[in-house]
């Protein structure tokens, strides 16, 4: 072989190598500024900071709208080690990985054993596949591992139902669990009885079941209002079992604010839907007059000197209860009562106490809607310190 030959043949070498390295240094310099930002590249028990996660999320971004399928997997495959006990990863993970049973199970088995919500998303993937066994196993394992996780205990209610089970034997064991507290207690009875009214269709034991737990919860004025739906659903409308669930109301412990609003809508049934005129016009009457006790108590408040308000707010505390009640009573005027019972649903959906709740700085949309559009709307979220990984704190 010629020199000319050979020098021919090295520099198209050189060429091919040269394009190589010129492409591989321009790659390099991309994610450059990635790479000097790991600190941690090993597994650690202490959590990073924030400016480590930061920079994962963003590199990892970077990877999957730049790099291969190769180059994101490997990547992943690097955070994992570095970010295992931050579930956010593992799930990013399952957009590139084809084997999406390994990556759950080294993630739910090895490094998030008592992480609800990453098992809780393995148990619908093998729900969805068909596998109801794999899937009733994962969120078991979990309900062991957090006996008192209420969005555990929810899903595996629900998965339970959607195979066709019967609950009542479930429901009735996790509301007698002396580990579970208060408030799950309460939000299992809730659905308990939501179940035993819209999935059963036994109206008459879903009312033993609120009742039952008004005897224990006095106080508890959700499970009046859900009482009061399950009777306003029954078919035919029976008026005596509606007014016993007033009746019941007047007769406990409740504050008078909260009486009060059982009037107003006791009156409204009863406008709407009742039979007796005499009792409607008493009613009536005992509405316009809160109003007018309420009207005088606000210009009195009005009209008080600096003096006299610091002494009405002294007494404020004693007071509040009558004239916030008498003041909701109010808006039953014979000027405002037609405009307000145009929003009153009593058959399908409920929505008027649902936003009485929300007023009220409660949210009873977590027990349902009581009507065509669906219970659990806000789910089991609703009460305040619950946490979705590890329950009530």
């Amino acid at each position: 072989m010629s020199e000319v030959v050979k020098k021919a043949a090295k520099d198209l070498l050189l060429a091919d190598f040269e394009l190589l390295a010129t492409h591989n240094e321009k790659e390099v310099k991309l994610r450059w500024a990635f790479e000097e930002a790991i600190k941690r590249p090993y597994f650690h028990s202490k959590p990073l900071d924030s400016t480590q996660l930061k920079n994962w999320r963003r590199y990892l971004e970077f990877e999957m709208a730049n790099g291969g399928e190769d180059r994101a997997i490997f990547l992943f495959e690097r955070c994992v080690i570095a970010c295992a006990q931050y579930e956010e990863f593992w799930l990013k993970s399952l957009s590139r990985h084809t084997d999406v049973r390994n990556v759950y199970t080294r993630a739910c088995r090895q490094h998030l054993p008592y992480k609800a919500s990453i098992h809780i998303t393995w148990a619908f993937y093998e729900e969805r596949q068909g596998n109801f066994d794999e899937a009733l196993a994962v969120i078991s394992n979990i309900e062991m591992q957090t006996t008192d996780n209420m969005c555990v205990l929810n899903h595996k209610l629900n998965l339970l139902r959607r195979h066709g089970d019967d609950l009542n034997d479930l429901f009735t064991s996790y509301i007698d669990k002396k580990e579970l507290n208060a408030d799950c207690v309460k939000l299992l009875t809730s659905k308990y009885s939501r179940y035993l009214l819209k999935i059963k269709g036994d109206a008459d034991k879903a009312g033993e079941v609120l009742k039952d737990a008004i005897t224990k919860n006095p106080l508890h004025e959700p499970f009046y209002t859900q009482l009061l739906d399950v009777e306003y659903q029954r078919q035919p409308l029976d008026e005596d079992k509606v007014l016993a669930v007033f009746e019941l109301v007047n007769a406990s412990s409740l504050s008078s604010e909260i009486k009060q609003k059982f009037y107003s809508r006791r009156y409204e049934f009863i406008d709407d839907l009742g039979s007796d005129v005499t009792r409607l016009y008493s009613l009536y009457q005992e509405l316009e007059e809160n109003m007018s006790a309420a009207s005088k108590d606000k210009k009195r408040a009005h009209s008080a000197t600096p003096s006299d308000k610091t002494v009405d707010a002294k007494k404020a505390k004693t007071s509040m209860y009558t004239n916030n009640g008498t003041a909701a009573a109010g808006a039953y005027s014979s000027q405002s009562y037609h405009q307000q019972q145009q929003a009153a649903n009593y058959g399908s959906s409920g929505q008027d106490w649902n936003s009485y709740y929300q007023q009220q700085g409660m949210d009873y949309s977590q027990y349902g809607a009581y009507g065509q559009q669906g219970y659990y709307q806000q789910g089991y979220g609703g009460y305040t310190g619950y946490d979705y990984n590890t329950g009530y704190y």
